[in-house]
C-alpha cells in the first residue's frame, strides 16, 4: 500500500449482506487512508440498477488480519 498516497479513495463493496468489506476498510484506516466509503447495498444491488459491473482480480494484494486466539 506504500505506492498509494494516503488521500487516495477507496470504495469496499461485498455482495448482498457481506460484511467483510467493512473490516477492510476499517484496515485501510488503520492504514492512514482516511477517504473510504463503503457500498452500502452491494454489489448486486448496483447492478440491479442497471450500473455497470466488471468481473476480475483486483490489482490490490491486501492480507487478511491474522485472527486472535
Amino acid at each position: 500500500m506504500a505506492k498509494y498516497p494516503n488521500d487516495t479513495p477507496f470504495v469496499g463493496y461485498c455482495n448482498k449482506d457481506c460484511k467483510a468489506s467493512a473490516a477492510l476498510l476499517l484496515r485501510l484506516k488503520n492504514l492512514g487512508f482516511p477517504n473510504v466509503r463503503a457500498m452500502e447495498e452491494g454489489v448486486q444491488a448496483w447492478a440491479e440498477k442497471g450500473y455497470p459491473v466488471k468481473i476480475g482480480i483486483s490489482k490490490l494484494n491486501i492480507q487478511p488480519i491474522p485472527q486472535e486466539e
